[in-house]
């Protein structure tokens, strides 16, 4: 019994490693006001003239909601250099992961998004390999020696 216990426990602690390094392959910096939370479901509405966006995760018992604001526009790559993109004109429906700072302030509270992953969009799932950072912040790259 406690030698199937020691197995579990050695498999669950491979699992939890496999993901961390999943998660931490997606980019090799983080930007100084993510402060760690995330986010993953499909947008279910967006405001462009408040630059924020609406995500909705199902759950079995009840669907949770995410409303955030983009600090600016994200800077997609593309080719050898990063072109702005309004993440607003994401269509509904689309899967993604936003990477947010949270500030509450007397009562209310404030999601500021400075990144974001793509999963699908347009019934287009992107594959493992293709999952990349998407800076949404002008706080530029740190902490990275090959970053501009």
């Amino acid at each position: 019994m406690a030698r199937k216990l020691v197995i579990a426990g050695l498999i669950l602690l491979a699992l939890g490693t496999v993901s961390l390094a999943q998660n931490g392959a997606l980019w090799n910096y983080y930007p100084r006001n993510f402060n760690g939370k995330a986010f993953s479901g499909k947008v279910s509405a967006t405001d462009k003239s408040n630059h924020s966006i609406t995500l909705t995760a199902d759950s079995r018992r009840n669907p949770v909601s995410f409303t955030g604001r983009f600090e600016q526009n994200c800077e997609y790559p593309s080719g050898s250099q990063e072109v702005l993109w309004d993440a607003t004109e994401l269509p509904i429906g689309s899967q993604i992961t936003v990477y947010y700072s949270q500030k509450k302030d007397s009562g209310t509270t404030e999601n500021t998004i400075v990144g974001l992953v793509l999963h699908e969009v347009n019934g287009r799932a992107y594959m493992e390999n293709q999952l990349y950072f998407i800076s949404c912040t002008a706080d530029k790259r740190i902490g990275c020696d090959s970053c501009k």
